[in-house]
């Protein structure tokens, strides 16, 4: 996976870039082929407490674009629930190309 982190109004210290890296991984499992994706990780200073760090994932994949993103008040927190949400529409991806490839064309 090609993988690239940018802070915006916030450091990615060493700490978060592991954890991205790490978390990243599950999302890989889906695909044998290229992944790339940008995570962009955001500190919001005028949101409330609860919705202060932003983390947002673009994933480009078999030539499609999924993007997902989360708000929490804890930065892990939101990195993992980022995960998540992507993880489940690779899931609903995977699923769609193999139900495409496996009906066979009528003419």
């Amino acid at each position: 996976m090609k993988l690239s982190i940018t802070g915006h109004h916030i450091e990615v210290t060493p700490a978060i870039n592991e954890h991205v890296h790490i978390k990243m991984r599950r999302p890989e499992t889906h695909f044998t082929g290229t992944i790339e994706a940008h995570v962009v990780l955001t500190h919001l200073a005028s949101k409330a407490k609860e919705e202060r760090n932003v983390a947002e994932v673009n994933v480009l994949v078999q030539g499609k674009a999924l993007h997902a993103s989360a708000t929490h008040g804890d930065m892990y927190s939101a990195i993992d629930e980022m995960v998540n949400k992507i993880s489940t529409q690779l899931d609903k991806y995977k699923a769609q190309k193999k139900f495409d490839h496996s009906v066979p064309h009528i003419q």
